[in-house]
């Protein structure tokens, strides 16, 4: 066998192979030598049957299936003695083959880029966010409101700061409803939990009435299926609820599951300190990630961008393209415009941290993915079964596999960059919410 490897574009090589009409002869021969102990001819015992009958029923087929099996084996070994990484299926092309002669055909692949790596010892200010009495205090008056009972309001009041306003709430998104997104939802006025425009729209309300708004998501979201979107909410007022004030004294405590209101706040405060503890490493891997797309440049295959391009369209958009040629490739430019930037920076985040993830050695053990899908049953209150299957489907464009890899690369990077002391003292209101429980 023989290769030639041309550059084609910077990440597009094309290899021409050709293989030896005297291999093409000896895989033929021992295609008919096999097929002869297997098929059963009439009139002939079993492997007596003459070549030249074989070949006048079989031949067309043999053919064939020798040059298939033949262009695999070829490019195979065609890819491994050139030592090229491709990152898309070859694409093969003038594949020709004449009766008693050489076979050649040419394949056309995109490779990986070149990187040059620069992540050891890299030099970035520490997240630190400093917990004052009075975050404590926002906790536990939470545990506070919590604790009170719930008191219905009359029919005339009106949503204030504060109230705890019960709505029916149906999601769109272009004019479809999303109906996994349908239901009674409590929302509390003036508590920041919720985007303003929702909180704002039930501002002023009454029982009985609708309020709407529009919100549009940023494209890396955390609620994937509304990045990228304008949702459409239609809320419902079904009730108005209030909560008196209850003391928050030691009896508030006991009833919360505590000894005493310093064991409360104790327990609150070692609360926050773990959250604040994942928030600042979380923090930290944003910054580290966006040094290192910052500090590493090189050309990203287009057939990765373009793939990219269409998970994120069908993960953002709900019209498909429409089937007029002209219409659908002025959509599609639109789209590509739209999504290209993000497309880039994803296929970017992936060579980069896979080409680390490969220099560290770094891979996901069996252990790791059962405790992973254990983990996730738990969080969603299901049979280890049923999460494994969830996280199967999830992922935009890459394995849940694939992403913890990625997640594990990333904090083998977070520990090799060295972290210069900061404070940061802007209170990460969503966080610290998250971190306290009674």
């Amino acid at each position: 066998m023989k290769c030639q490897i041309e550059d084609v574009a910077p990440l597009v090589k094309s290899l021409k192979v050709t293989v030896s009409k005297e291999t093409i002869r000896q895989e033929i021969a021992l295609a008919y030598a096999h097929l002869k102990r297997e098929v059963s001819v009439p009139g002939f015992r079993p492997g007596q049957a003459p070549l030249s009958l074989l070949e006048k029923k079989y031949g067309q087929k043999i053919h064939s299936d020798v040059i298939e099996k033949t262009l695999r084996k070829a490019l195979h070994q065609a890819m491994e003695e050139s030592a090229l990484v491709y990152v898309t299926v070859p694409i093969i092309e003038n594949a020709g083959y004449t009766e008693d002669a050489a076979f050649s055909f040419t394949s056309r692949i995109e490779i990986a880029p070149e990187i040059h790596l620069q992540y050891s010892g890299l030099a970035l200010p520490r997240v630190d966010f400093e917990i004052k009495p009075e975050h404590v205090d926002d906790a536990l008056c939470r545990i506070q409101e919590d604790c009170g009972v719930w008191g219905v309001c009359p029919e005339d009041h009106v949503a204030s700061h504060g109230d705890y306003v019960v709505v029916d709430t149906k999601l769109f998104v272009a004019g479809q409803a999303l109906p996994d997104r349908e239901g009674i939802v409590t929302l509390k006025v003036g508590s920041k939990t919720n985007h303003e425009t929702i909180e704002s729209a039930v501002l002023g309300k009454k029982k009985g009435d609708i309020a709407e708004c529009s919100v549009s998501y940023a494209l890396d979201h955390e609620d994937h299926p509304l990045a990228g979107k304008t949702v459409l909410y239609h809320m419902t007022l079904q009730e108005i609820k209030e909560r008196p004030e209850t003391p928050l004294d030691d009896d508030l405590a006991i009833d919360a599951g505590f000894s005493s209101l310093l064991e409360m706040r104790n327990h609150v405060t070692h609360a926050l300190e773990e959250r604040i503890k994942i928030e600042s490493k979380n923090r930290e891997k944003d910054r580290l990630l966006a040094k290192l797309l910052e500090t590493h440049t090189f050309d990203l295959p287009p057939s990765l961008v373009a793939s990219e391009i269409r998970v994120l369209v069908e993960n953002h958009e709900p019209e498909p393209l429409s089937d007029a040629d002209s219409e659908r490739a002025a959509a599609w430019g639109a789209l590509c415009q739209k999504y290209g930037q993000q497309a880039e920076t994803n296929v970017k985040i992936y060579l980069l941290l896979n080409a680390i993830a490969a220099r560290e050695q770094i891979q996901i053990t069996e252990q790791e993915i059962d405790q992973e899908i254990e983990r996730c049953a738990t969080r969603l209150r299901c049979t280890q079964q049923e999460a494994r299957h969830l996280l199967s489907r999830e992922g935009r464009g890459q394995t849940w596999v694939a992403q913890m890899r990625y997640e594990k690369t990333l904090d083998r990077v977070h520990a090799l960059t060295r972290f210069e002391d900061t404070l940061d003292t802007q209170r990460p209101v969503a966080s610290l919410q998250e971190a306290v429980s009674c």
